[in-house]
C-alpha cells in the first residue's frame, strides 16, 4: 500500500523510443557509447543518471567490450578496425532509468533497437513500434552521407524507403500521430573536429528535405 501511494505521489514517467536507420549506420553503438559516457556527453555539472535496467546492463557491457577490443586491436597492429559492432536479425530492447543524481528516478526509458531491414521486410511490425513509442531517432551514417558526394547514401541510409515508409505511417494515423522524430548523424567525430558540422547538418537538410517538409 505505501508502495501504491508513493508512486502516486512520486509517479514515473515511462518513454517508449523507437531507433531506425539503415543496417550498420551506428544505432547499437550510440547507445553502448551513451551508457558508458554519460557524464562525458552531457558534461558532470549536469547532475544526471542513466542506468540501464537487467538485463540491458550485461548487454551493453558486452557490446562495449566489442567495441573496445576492435579499437585495441588497431592501435596495436596499425590496423583498420571492422566497420562496427557484429548485427543480428532480431529485435533489442533497451530499458534505462533517467533522473537527477541523489533523486529517486524520475523516467523509465525504454529503447527499441531493431534491424535496418524490418523497415521494408516487417513494416506492419515497424509501424506498430512506431506507435508505441512517444520518440522515433532516425539513425544516419555520416560518412556514407557525406564522402564521395553522397554517392553511397542512399544505399546504407535508405533515405527515400524510410521517408516513404513515415509517410505511409502519417498518412493512415492523421492527427493521432503526434511523435517526436530525430535526425541523429552518427559518426561524425571527424567533421566536428575539423569543423565541418555546418557541412553535415546542409546535406541532411538536402538529403532528407522531403521528410522533413513532411513533418513540418
Amino acid at each position: 500500500i505505501l508502495g501504491k501511494i508513493r508512486n502516486k505521489i512520486n509517479p514515473v514517467t515511462s518513454v517508449n523510443i523507437c531507433m531506425m536507420g539503415g543496417k550498420g549506420t551506428g544505432k547499437s553503438s550510440v547507445l553502448t557509447s551513451l551508457y558508458k559516457n554519460m557524464d562525458k556527453a552531457i558534461g558532470s555539472d549536469a547532475k544526471l543518471f542513466l542506468h540501464p535496467i537487467g538485463n540491458t546492463t550485461t548487454r551493453l557491457n558486452d557490446k562495449y567490450d566489442e567495441l573496445s577490443k576492435m579499437f585495441e586491436y588497431a592501435y596495436m597492429t596499425d590496423g583498420i578496425p571492422p566497420a562496427g559492432l557484429s548485427g543480428d536479425y532480431a529485435v533489442n530492447q533497451y530499458d534505462f532509468e533517467f533522473g537527477k543524481k541523489g533523486s529517486k528516478t524520475k523516467m523509465n526509458l525504454c529503447v527499441k533497437d531493431f534491424p535496418g531491414e524490418y523497415v521494408e521486410d516487417y513494416p506492419e511490425v515497424v509501424k506498430s513500434f512506431v506507435d508505441e513509442s512517444s520518440c522515433v531517432i532516425i539513425a544516419i551514417d555520416t560518412p556514407h552521407l557525406m564522402e564521395h558526394d553522397g554517392a553511397y547514401n542512399e544505399a546504407k541510409n535508405c533515405c527515400r524507403t524510410i521517408t516513404g515508409f513515415i509517410q505511409e505511417y502519417l498518412a493512415q494515423k492523421g492527427d493521432e500521430a503526434h511523435k517526436l522524430f530525430l535526425l541523429v548523424p552518427l559518426k561524425c567525430e571527424r567533421y566536428y573536429y575539423t569543423d565541418c558540422m555546418a557541412d553535415v547538418l546542409a546535406r541532411v537538410e538536402a538529403c532528407y528535405s522531403e521528410l522533413i517538409e513532411l513533418l513540418k
